[in-house]
């Protein structure tokens, strides 16, 4: 499983790099029509909107399943093995919890943004949410490769 989780992490850090490529294209070229051609490209607002909410929980989630969330390491070195231990364990299972209720909340926005529209695009904006429960999914299964949910077994962190 976690070399697959790795390959997942790795494609979504690719498609997080490639809309980041595409928003500055998009807002650059919007700058450029605007103060040059005096033509304003006004979707290009509400796409580069969009994009950033899906940079950010692509984001979060590969941030989230290479294990790069604050730790309280001042706090945890001053504890012993099996304390630190058993609190890495319970950090597992609070964030997978956390990540699942998020996940289930975020297909909830899902569903009850696709009655709307954008202004100025004839699409729905469930095509902008569903940046929340795809990085909500990621960061699932990265958490669940990388977790510790049990004493006794370190994972490597990288």
């Amino acid at each position: 499983m976690k070399n697959a989780a790795r390959k997942l992490i790795a494609g979504a850090e690719m498609f997080g790099a490639i809309l980041v490529g595409a928003t500055v294209f998009i807002l650059f070229a919007s700058i450029v029509s605007r103060e040059i051609g005096a033509a304003p490209m006004t979707w290009a607002n509400e796409v580069s909107l969009a994009l950033f909410v899906w940079i950010i929980f692509i984001g979060a989630a590969v941030a989230f399943a290479k294990n790069g969330r604050i730790r309280f390491t001042f706090i945890v070195e001053r504890l012993g093995a099996r304390a630190s231990d058993f609190l890495d364990v319970v950090v597992s299972w609070v964030g997978i919890v956390v990540l699942g209720a998020l996940f289930m909340l975020s297909v909830d926005l899902v569903v009850d943004s696709a009655g709307q529209r954008f202004q100025t695009l004839a699409i729905s904006t469930a095509w902008q949410m569903a940046g929340l429960p795809v990085g909500m999914l990621i960061a699932m299964v990265g958490w669940l490769s990388e977790g510790r949910f049990r004493t006794g077994r370190r994972s490597e962190d990288n």
